[in-house]
């Protein structure tokens, strides 16, 4: 029988260092991994917040169109009555006038 002699002191340095070898490796890829959901999430705040900034502009766009167009409504309803006042005047006029005759 042949008898070998087998290194398991070394055999098992190596096996520990492959260990941390590979724990090294699957700790950085996930720092990696962290890395950029940290940024993926940075940049969701970001566009949320333009999100919300354009939101609020256009609330304030919105409201100043809102007073423009009652602002207009008015301005219509008073060119309506006086274009009637004015309507009334031209047919009491009218009236007026047509008592009046012409020599000719």
């Amino acid at each position: 029988m042949i008898q070998r002699n087998y290194n398991f002191s070394a055999l098992s340095d190596l096996l520990k260092q492959s260990a941390n070898d590979h724990t090294e490796l699957a700790i950085g890829h996930t720092r990696n991994a962290i890395e950029k959901a940290e940024d993926g999430n940075s940049q969701i705040i970001e566009s949320v917040n333009k999100i919300n900034s354009s939101a609020e502009k256009f609330s304030m766009e919105t409201e100043t169109i809102s007073a423009t167009t009652q602002e207009l409504s008015a301005s219509t309803e008073e060119i309506a009555s006086s274009a009637r006042q004015l309507a009334d005047m031209a047919e009491d006029l009218q009236k007026a006038i047509s008592t009046f005759k012409l020599r000719g």
